[in-house]
């Protein structure tokens, strides 16, 4: 993969229509030039919470958190890494408090995400947001984009959704298209939690192009199944 890949193509906050200025890359900490990404790790998880989008939130206490995954990072940095994209989403743990507070702690630049996993059947989409069209959805994590995310001034990097392995079912087609419509309006990235599924992967590369996104904007997760 090429690095323009995982690039925003603009600030946050000169997207929708304001004036282009140079490309950047949107971290926990705030936006970077491209060309300080460095060695990056395009699809990993510092904590996920798999009780499902209904279920009461897993209790954890921050400070375990951060004593846990700061030496990984270090380590990750001894080792060249510079970037770490966190590809849990908005109902299965997301807290982009907390990657801030690693990302600082550690010196790893962390970027995260908006979107929503729909593997597994949607056990982590919430039942008032299956009913959503494309559109409602886009709208939702737009929001994200434009205003911050859970009241924080932290932005979403790229777009991550999860869709079922073989034939896409409805919602992971909605999903699909809200990604497409989100990424042709800010520019971000979708990164998609695909399997080792190529009809899953082929279908939703038509979708994209029926949306006028090109499959550059486009990252196969765990396409090495395939």
């Amino acid at each position: 993969m090429k690095r323009r890949n995982f690039t925003c193509m603009a600030m946050a906050s000169t997207c929708f229509g304001a004036p282009k200025q140079e490309a950047r890359i949107i971290t926990v900490n705030g936006p970077i030039p491209t060309n300080q990404l460095g060695c990056a790790l395009t699809h990993e998880h510092i904590l996920v919470d798999f009780s499902g989008a209904d279920s009461p939130a897993v209790k954890y206490d921050p400070a375990d958190v951060v004593a846990r995954a700061v030496p990984h990072m270090r380590e990750l940095k001894s080792y060249g890494v510079k970037t770490l994209m966190e590809c849990t989403p908005r109902y299965i743990g997301r807290n982009v408090r907390l990657l801030r507070r690693i990302s600082k702690e550690s010196g790893m630049q962390i970027i995260t995400n908006t979107g929503y996993y729909g593997a597994r059947n949607g056990a982590f989409i919430p039942e008032y947001d299956k009913s959503k069209s494309a559109e409602e959805l886009a709208a939702i994590w737009l929001a994200e984009i434009r205003n911050g995310i859970d009241g924080t001034d932290i932005f979403p990097g790229f777009i991550k959704i999860g869709v079922n392995p073989g034939l896409l079912n409805e919602l992971d087609r909605k999903l699909v298209r809200a990604a497409a419509i989100t990424s042709k309006e800010s520019g971000l990235s979708i990164h998609s939690h695909t399997g080792g599924s190529p009809e899953a992967g082929f279908e939703q590369i038509q979708i994209l192009k029926e949306e006028g996104v090109s499959p550059r904007s486009w990252v196969w997760v765990h396409a090495q199944g395939v």
